[in-house]
């Protein structure tokens, strides 16, 4: 991963337009707009449209840039009416910049995270609605298999049933972590016994839906014209996008309802469930965290030492059967 800072300017701007095909000429920049990895930057042109630009901040050859621009694609096709960038113009040549790099339409709108403590309470209630039903839009996008294979169009071992493809995966990020680490962690044992019985709980078979995959607040936009009635204006950063149980789709969402109980029952009220499927995480929590403890120790130029140990106190907590909130 690339930590380096990355100047943008207009002359930059004005060529990712022309290579883009975009009309207009830039005329103000602000940025980053943050993100500890990837980092965005607002164009506005002089024809008063505006764009952000999307650059993989990582050096290692995961071709996020490409996957999210299969993503975009697939979602125009299989719900044209979410409300997320209708354009996503990708360019992978480093060329021009030397990272691959996406422009996406701007969504209009101010981010829920940095705004919903302010709103009264019957408008938080009508946002959480809002999300539970955008949430329940995803999820009702029928796709024909599970996993992540789909969008990486790479080849991996097709698992025989759910439950067998997150054992799987659980093996494989334990095995990464005690590659990268040298040995093999004290919680590996205690943590491996935890995952089988919350392996147990899971379903051996599902009928698989288009997972976000990272969805929280942080990645919703709202109007707030009308503050009594804010309007979910857009959803964004899906690179992490995947196919597989509605379930996995609640993992963010945990730490929401965690630090926010009131936003809970508006949320499922509308999502049309009745209890938070906290039981079923727990799998989805251990994947989480050994795929992140893993990505900050490879963090360049040298590891993130504050997320490692945001991580791996997690995974300790989640070693001895305890919520990794507790």
């Amino acid at each position: 991963m690339n930590s380096q800072p990355f100047k943008f300017n207009l002359n930059l701007a004005k060529k990712v337009c022309d290579r883009l095909g975009v009309s207009g000429s830039p005329v103000e920049i602000s940025g980053p707009l943050g993100g500890q990895v990837n980092k965005s930057f607002l164009i506005v042109l002089d024809n008063q449209k505006k764009w952000v630009l999307r650059i993989d901040g990582e050096v290692q050859s995961f071709d996020k840039i490409q996957r999210e621009s299969e993503i975009y694609r697939f979602l125009q096709e299989s719900a044209p009416n979410l409300t997320i960038s209708k354009v996503f113009l990708s360019d992978c040549s480093k060329e021009i910049i030397p990272m691959d790099y996406a422009l996406m339409e701007y969504l209009p709108g101010v981010g829920v995270g940095e705004n919903i403590e302010s709103l009264p309470q019957k408008a938080r209630d009508s946002l959480l609605k809002q999300i539970g039903e955008t949430l329940k839009r995803f999820h009702q996008i029928k796709v024909p298999g599970f996993g992540f294979r789909h969008f990486d169009r790479k080849v991996y071992p097709k698992a025989e049933s759910w439950r067998k493809f997150l054992e799987q995966e659980f093996y494989k990020e334990l095995e990464g972590v005690e590659k990268k680490v040298g040995y093999a962690p004290r919680w590996k044992d205690q943590l491996t016994h935890w995952v089988q019985e919350w392996l147990a709980i899971q379903p051996e078979a599902i009928d698989p839906v288009f997972l976000h995959g990272d969805f929280h607040y942080d990645n919703l936009k709202i109007n707030l014209d009308k503050k009594d009635t804010p309007k979910l204006s857009g959803i964004f950063d899906l690179e992490w996008a995947w196919w597989g149980d509605p379930v996995g789709d609640f993992l963010h969402l945990e730490e929401a309802f965690f630090l926010y109980p009131q936003d809970l029952a508006p949320f499922l009220s509308s999502y049309q469930r009745s209890e938070f499927p906290k039981g079923e995480l727990k799998i989805h929590r251990v994947l989480h965290s050994l795929r992140l403890f893993r990505f900050w120790l490879e963090f360049l130029p040298e590891p993130n030492w504050k997320e490692v140990g945001i991580y791996e106190k997690r995974l300790r907590n989640l070693a001895k059967g305890k919520g990794v909130f507790e």
